[in-house]
């Protein structure tokens, strides 16, 4: 955290002190908001750096392909996860609790930029355009194990997954009216 939000020793001694909970642990979650707030707050409400990076240029693979796939993969790699969800916003700014997945996808689980953004955009398309936390993490914390690090791999493991939901549904004993009906 303290790297995240560039603060020093002394500012992060005085934010982990009154991120102490009754028994004199540390409540990381806790800490995290503080050191959150307390960043924003010095910082003209802006959030840290990492959201607005993109793809580190050695993990990087868009280059000279012109597919339909090279273009995808090379948006994916190009713009920061900020972005890639603000646009996905019609341009408006992400609301704070989407922040927080972003934050949590590149701080906590250390995943690539272009990874967050497929993630994202699968998310959104499979999920009926809600960026449901439980299931971002799921998938994520998948993807980590999984070691999943370009924009390609993600999409490669994203699309083998619809595949599989898809061939479960349409051999499902359940009619798909059924399924759909109210």
């Amino acid at each position: 955290l303290a790297f995240l939000y560039e603060l020093d020793p002394m500012q992060m001694s005085d934010l982990v002190k009154i991120s102490l909970n009754e028994k004199g642990m540390i409540d990381k979650e806790t800490l995290r908001k503080n050191v959150r707030k307390y960043y924003q707050f010095n910082n003209d409400n802006r959030l840290p750096s990492l959201i607005f990076k993109t793809q580190p240029e050695y993990l990087s693979s868009h280059k000279g392909d012109n597919s339909k796939r090279g273009k995808m993969v090379k948006v994916f790699e190009t713009i920061s996860p900020y972005n890639f969800l603000k646009s996905k916003n019609k341009g408006t700014k992400p609301v704070d609790r989407d922040m927080k997945i972003l934050e949590d996808l590149i701080v906590d689980l250390k995943l690539n930029p272009a990874v967050v953004n497929v993630l994202i955009d699968y998310v959104l398309r499979t999920n009926n355009n809600k960026l449901t936390k439980a299931y971002i993490d799921t998938i994520a914390s998948q993807w980590k194990r999984l070691g999943i690090e370009t924009a390609s791999e993600a999409m490669e493991v994203a699309e083998k997954e619809h595949k599989k939901y898809n061939k479960v549904i349409s051999t499902s004993p359940v009619k798909k009216e059924e399924v759909f009906s109210v």
